[in-house]
C-alpha cells in the first residue's frame, strides 16, 4: 500500500475520521485526532463488528491502516479493541475506495486476537450497490500466491 496521501499532506487536512463510530450503547461519534500519528499510516477505515443474531445491529470503530496492511488504533500503533463487542461477532472492514470484506463465520471477540486477511480463506466479501448486491463467496482478490487483498472500487 502507498502512503501517498499521507506524504503529500492530505491526511494532515482530515483529521476527523470520515466514517461514523456506534458504540455498543448506540451512541455516535465523529473520532479525531490531533495529528497523523506516523508516516506508516495509509488512510483511514473502519471496523465492524456485526451481531450475528440481528445483522442491522453493528458497533463501528474507526481506525488507520498502515502501509503493511495493519490495522491499528487511533495512537498509529496500538491493536483496536472495542468494548461491549457481540460474542460472537462477524467481523466487516471497511475502507472508502474499496469494497468492503467481512468474516464468513462469526468469531470470537472475547480475547484479542489477530484477524489476518491476506491470508484467510474463510472471507465473503459483499457491496451493496442501490438494489443489486455483489458477493463473492470465498477469497477477496488475490494478488499473489496465497496473499489477498480487498476488491478495489466504490
Amino acid at each position: 500500500m502507498t502512503t501517498a496521501l499521507n506524504y503529500k499532506g492530505y491526511l494532515a487536512t482530515q483529521l476527523t475520521s470520515p466514517y461514523i463510530d456506534k458504540d455498543a450503547a448506540g451512541g455516535f461519534s465523529s473520532p479525531s485526532v490531533g495529528s497523523i500519528p506516523n508516516n506508516t499510516i495509509t488512510d483511514w477505515v473502519q471496523i465492524q463488528l456485526i451481531n450475528p443474531s440481528n445483522t442491522n445491529d453493528t458497533i463501528k470503530k474507526s481506525a488507520f491502516i498502515t502501509k503493511f496492511g495493519d490495522v491499528v488504533d487511533l495512537d498509529g500503533s496500538s491493536i483496536p479493541q472495542i468494548l461491549g463487542a457481540y460474542e460472537p461477532s462477524i467481523v466487516r472492514l471497511v475502507h472508502r475506495n474499496h469494497l468492503p470484506v467481512k468474516t464468513a463465520t462469526s468469531i470470537s471477540t472475547q480475547v484479542v486476537s489477530e484477524l489476518n486477511f491476506t491470508n484467510n480463506s474463510n472471507i465473503f466479501t459483499i457491496a451493496s450497490f442501490g438494489s443489486a448486491t455483489i458477493k463473492n463467496n470465498g477469497q477477496p482478490k488475490e494478488v499473489e500466491t496465497g496473499k489477498f487483498a480487498l476488491w478495489a472500487g466504490h
